[in-house]
């Protein structure tokens, strides 16, 4: 029982851990900058963030199997 106790202990730290940046982003906090954007200042790091070179790269290994 002390077993099951623990381990349900240790999932809901790791899921506020979790939580915590998805919170801050909801909330417009961008963590690097550590400061309140607005929402289409936002959506233009966002879409920078998506199409940078190391994230471009690492889609277009999956794609090709790599």
């Amino acid at each position: 029982m002390y077993q099951k106790r623990s381990k349900n202990t240790d999932v809901r730290a790791t899921g506020e851990k979790n939580l915590g940046p998805i919170k801050k982003k909801l909330a417009g906090i961008i963590q690097e900058k550590g400061m309140v954007m607005t929402v289409p200042n936002q959506v233009d790091w966002l879409i920078k963030q998506a199409t940078g070179p190391a994230q471009l790269v690492s889609l277009l290994q999956s794609r090709l199997g790599m």
